[in-house]
């Protein structure tokens, strides 16, 4: 098990903007040879604060630009092992490849005439190009949501996990969660093969294996940690973890009546979160 030792700051939030959860991988420094890392550590807070008004203010130029533009933000967390050794570990910001990753996306769910209006062809042969002559990790150290957290991200956590909160003005900004990586491969391990046995055709089971296979990329002393974002404040305190393990456990025992209460919770908690993505 992994502590946060210390992170400090509050989450600033922009009124209409989609609730946004992230899960990142902290890898200690050796793990980021030979190229090393481009930029001074952050608190995640600062970055993700950054990373916001830099977004709002491209919005807003006279000549639109859809992708980030300068330095990358990278984002320090400092944890504690199971002999009570701190640790400081990094998560690239890699707001260019996401931002590639996200275009391409929208591409594949929108008209081509669409896709051209948000993300001119110009723009994203420019971006290209900046990305080709960039060194770096080619491994994506940060997965993000919105309007609500994947189910199968908390098949990486427990909950006896350690837990931090942040609030400003009275109201929960942002909640995290972290795990060490050699717990959250097991507990995904877990979940993919209990449900393996039972409803290999769920799509929940797809999910887990491409978490597993991602997970498997990054060095043994990593940690991952969960930033709940906006949606905090909706659902903390939050049993997610817990009664997704449950439910799993109670399919492989083939107990179906608390495998259905464990999913109506979870089902009673997220699904309203996610009807907000279309609420007017």
């Amino acid at each position: 098990m992994v502590g946060i030792v210390a992170i400090g700051g509050t989450y600033d939030v922009a009124v209409g903007l989609p609730f946004q959860s992230h899960l990142r991988v902290y890898e200690p420094l050796h793990a980021f040879e030979p190229h090393g890392l481009v930029g001074a550590a952050e608190d995640p807070a600062a970055a993700d604060r950054m990373d916001m008004l830099a977004s709002l203010a491209r919005a807003c130029e006279p000549r639109y630009q859809p992708f980030p533009v300068g330095p990358e933000h990278v984002r320090a967390l400092d944890v504690t092992d199971g002999a009570g050794t701190t640790h400081r570990l990094f998560n690239p910001g890699q707001l260019g490849v996401r931002a590639l990753l996200a275009a391409e996306k929208l591409g594949n769910a929108v008209s081509t005439d669409l896709a051209e209006l948000v993300v001119p062809g110009e723009a994203l042969e420019r971006h290209l190009d900046d990305l080709r002559t960039s060194d770096g990790t080619d491994r994506l150290h940060t997965r993000t949501a919105t309007w609500g957290v994947p189910l199968s991200w908390f098949a990486l956590f427990s909950d006896e996990d350690p837990v931090q909160v942040f609030s400003a003005d009275g109201r929960i900004r942002n909640c995290r969660l972290c795990a060490g990586i050699g717990e959250a491969r097991d507990r995904v391990q877990f979940a993919a093969t209990s449900l393996a046995a039972v409803v290999p055709e769920m799509d929940l089971l797809g999910e887990l294996a491409e978490l597993a296979e991602w997970l498997d990329g990054f060095d043994d002393g990593a940690a991952v940690a969960l930033d709940y974002g906006q949606v905090a404040e909706a659902v903390y305190p939050d049993d997610s973890p817990s009664d997704l393990r449950l439910g799993i456990e109670c399919l492989a025992d083939g107990d179906m009546t608390g495998a259905a209460a464990a999913y109506r919770r979870l089902a009673g908690r997220w699904l309203p979160i996610k009807q907000l993505a279309r609420a007017s």
